[in-house]
């Protein structure tokens, strides 16, 4: 999952939601800024790259997360930084500031995840409630709000 939008969307809070789904705690989740990637072991494993700091995708590809593809859920915050170093299945989730506690988030699917969407949507639906970050989706531009502050430094 490559998952952008400005600071302050809430995307390491997105993320927190994602490991809620994958039964993990929200606690656990912090953001990759300084230490770029995070991994959390769960049945189906979490990891958690952050492509901010980074100069190009060969130093994002250095951080050895093309190893790490097949081995669960792997969402890289500021993914259009390196997007030539994703896999072509990657999904994409852009997020927005929508109102002061609102956010939204477009989830756009590649051609070669369309018949897991539904999947990613049954994850994320429980999610939209008491502040947790939050999702529904109803097709390939599906719009979500998602609550809280996304705590990225200003880049050097």
């Amino acid at each position: 999952v490559s998952l952008d939008g400005p600071l302050g969307t809430g995307k390491t809070r997105f993320v927190q939601g994602i490991a809620v789904a994958l039964g993990l705690s929200r606690e656990t989740v912090t953001s990759p800024t300084f230490t770029l990637l995070h991994e959390y072991p769960s049945s189906l494993p979490l990891v958690h790259a952050d492509a901010y700091r980074l100069r190009d995708s060969d130093e994002f590809l250095d951080l050895g997360v093309s190893e790490l593809w097949e081995e669960g859920v792997v969402v890289v915050e500021w993914g259009s930084r390196v997007r030539d170093a994703l896999p072509r299945r990657t999904m994409t989730i852009v997020g927005s500031v929508a109102k002061e506690t609102t956010r939204r988030f477009a989830v756009t699917c590649p051609d070669t995840l369309r018949d897991r969407q539904s999947d990613f949507e049954r994850v994320l639906r429980p999610l939209v409630k008491n502040g947790e970050p939050s999702a529904t989706a109803t097709g390939p531009a599906a719009e979500a709000a998602a609550g809280g502050d996304d705590e990225q430094p200003p880049r050097d």
